[in-house]
């Protein structure tokens, strides 16, 4: 276990226990859905340090009601991505791989048929950077930073549902901040 996660978990207690009035509706689910992710790290001017790739999620979580829910979600970018800069002492490059592991509170609106649903919470997000620049070493950086999400939800098949989700948190990239925000479409199972 992440040494981040301790402090993620702790901090999603007092949110369980707010919400932890089950209702007749309570029902826990699990879903996988895939997508596009987009890195837009702050960099020099001319820097290539924004990408798009593949994304992947998986979600777990428990609705207490028609309207509660918590979710915990793993969230990854497929493909590492190439970021570079120019600093005072040296210009680097290298390979950024961003994933984010996440405790949310989620509230769903209706659309007609469609929940919107509004989620809020905290992730521990890890950039690792691996180097292709002589004298900077590899290096992963891992914070505990606010994320914030929307999605849709169709049910189809009894307990199935069709879901369409977008994330986004801040992460790091060697010396370098950013935005790492995705969207996913997938499949959630209640039981």
């Amino acid at each position: 276990m992440r040494p981040l996660l301790i402090p993620l978990t702790a901090a999603c207690l007092p949110l369980v226990a707010l919400l932890g009035a089950a209702s007749a509706h309570a029902e826990a689910f699990a879903g996988a859905s895939a997508g596009l992710s987009s890195q837009q790290l702050v960099c020099a001017a001319n820097a290539p340090c924004d990408d798009k790739a593949g994304a992947l999620r998986l979600s777990a979580g428990w609705r207490f009601n028609d309207r509660w829910s918590f979710e915990a979600t793993w969230l990854r970018a497929t493909p590492d991505f190439t970021a570079s800069d120019s600093l005072a002492s040296l210009t680097w490059n290298g390979r950024v791989a961003m994933e984010a592991i996440s405790a949310s509170a989620a509230f769903d609106l209706r659309l007609g048929s469609l929940p919107l649903q509004l989620r809020a919470g905290v992730a521990s997000v890890r950039g690792k950077f691996d180097s292709a620049t002589a004298g900077v070493l590899d290096s992963s950086a891992s914070e505990v930073r606010p994320i914030l999400g929307l999605g849709l939800r169709q049910s189809f098949a009894g307990q199935w549902a069709l879901r369409a989700d977008f994330d986004v948190t801040e992460g790091q990239a060697y010396t370098r901040k950013g935005r790492f925000s995705v969207f996913t479409v997938g499949v959630e199972r209640r039981f």
